[in-house]
């Protein structure tokens, strides 16, 4: 059962205060959405709850879902990220249990999310309420697909008109909020996107230490208010009629952040007693002055990632910031077969490449995959690609060494290419790579037996 609704401490009805916004906020930039949408709402109220807590916004990931929502990332001042549909709650928790367990704990992660990609993770929602870690979402909830052509959702009332419910809905709506009660969730509240405590409920979710979740009721203009013209007359008695209360629903003062039961009982590197060697030492020199980008690339089941991964543990080994952003294959279209890797002497804030410094081609795979990347190649740079494979005009340096004649184990292969880069652009030594593949524990002779061809191939 829900708590009975709770008074939202603090609340005002102060108007936004567009001057402290504009911290979070960039109000210069026209809002993505449809005239009236209550998005917007929403946008300002999270800014004005950042403003109140006086957060600093290098200190706020906000992590946003498919849908009209997720257009706010061009719009905030803060970190953002934007991720696959649905799966925006599972991005966060990593985020918050990232910082958590080996940073600082000094990054608030927020969820902005739709009533679409609510429903389709839901289990992301429910895994989240019970774990407790302190993750933020804000759920907006406008009944329907409002980017897609305003189709009914989860959260679509009975009777309610969408463009797949043209009769009326005659599905009753998941409660999401009394859901996740039964998962013990530790805040939970719900709001109109036109209260003017809005910002106040939203700044108690995000100073609650925990999981929050705060579902916040708003009307599509572009279809909801088309298809049901009274409906904002309606929802708060809708809402009485189906007994779903506004306000603060509940809020367990008492239940413990995940991350702090999993350092008491599960993670003995945060206990002085059993404190072990902390990170991976510094046992080489590297070279760098400037951050490197590199793409690598081969066939799915040959160790691209593996080996992209052994070459960042040999940048830490080199005393260098490293990043790796793997290839996903979601709909296992295709396998784990591309790898995009940063070295840099200074710490990296961003991941992305868009033009690499050096590209590392294996198979044919992986030249399909990467050709685009390969022609957009840093003139300065380097690409290391297999010998037997017709390639386009490449800026830069280009290497082809055969390595398919040189390893036994294709699973290798990748490796061996990373040798070969070594030995034309020593930003670091070929010993550190060595140590990594040592480290790993398994399969090294093959591996260094590898690296040593691929370091004399040309």
């Amino acid at each position: 059962m829900i708590a009975s609704a709770l008074p939202v401490e603090g609340a005002t009805q102060a108007p936004l205060n567009k001057m402290a916004i504009g911290d979070y906020l960039d109000e210069n930039k026209e809002a993505p959405y449809c005239k009236g949408c209550g998005h917007i709402h929403i946008d300002k109220s999270l800014a004005r709850a950042l403003d109140l807590l006086s957060m600093d916004p290098g200190k706020v990931a906000v992590v946003s879902d498919i849908g009209c929502m997720g257009l706010v990332d061009s719009m905030l001042k803060t970190h953002t990220v934007h991720t696959t549909h649905g799966r925006s709650p599972a991005f966060a928790a990593g985020i918050e249990l990232a910082d958590a367990l080996y940073g600082d704990s000094a990054l608030k992660t927020i969820v902005m999310i739709g009533d679409g990609g609510a429903t389709i993770g839901l289990l992301h929602l429910v895994e989240l309420a019970r774990m407790n870690p302190d993750v933020t979402v804000l759920i907006h909830n406008n009944f329907l697909y409002g980017m897609t052509g305003g189709q009914h959702s989860g959260f679509t009332p009975v009777n309610f008109i969408t463009s797949t419910t043209l009769g009326g809905n005659i599905i009753p709506p998941i409660d999401i909020c009394g859901m996740l009660a039964t998962c013990n969730a530790g805040f939970l509240a719900r709001v109109l996107a036109t209260d003017h405590n809005l910002p106040e409920v939203i700044a108690q979710s995000i100073s609650y230490p925990g999981f929050a979740l705060v579902e916040i009721l708003e009307l599509c203009t572009g279809y909801g208010t088309r298809f049901n013209p009274q409906i904002q007359n309606k929802i708060k008695a809708d809402l009485k009629q189906q007994g779903r209360r506004l306000g603060i629903l509940s809020q367990d003062q008492d239940k413990k952040e995940f991350a702090i039961s999993y350092k008491e009982k599960s993670h003995p590197a945060d206990r002085a007693d059993q404190r072990p060697e902390e990170g991976i030492p510094r046992l080489f020199a590297h070279q760098l002055t400037a951050p490197l980008r590199l793409i690598m690339g081969g066939t799915a089941g040959e160790g691209v990632q593996s080996a992209a991964h052994l070459f960042t543990v040999a940048a830490v080994l080199s005393g260098l910031f490293t990043a790796q952003k793997n290839d996903n294959p979601v709909t296992v279209g295709t396998g784990f077969s591309t790898s995009e890797l940063i070295f840099s002497p200074d710490e990296i804030l961003f991941n992305g490449i868009s033009m690499p410094d050096a590209v590392l081609i294996t198979s044919g795979s992986g030249l399909k995959r990467l050709e685009g990347m390969l022609v957009r190649m840093n003139p300065e740079g380097l690409a290391v690609v297999e010998a037997d494979l017709t390639i386009p005009q490449v800026p830069g340096r280009v290497l082809r060494p055969s390595f398919r004649g040189l390893i036994p184990d294709p699973k290798n292969v990748n490796l061996a290419a990373v040798a070969a880069y070594l030995k034309h652009h020593p930003f670091l030594p070929i010993d550190a790579l060595k140590e990594a593949i040592r480290r790993r524990g398994k399969g090294v002779e093959e591996a260094l037996d590898a690296v040593e061809r691929g370091y004399q191939a040309i």
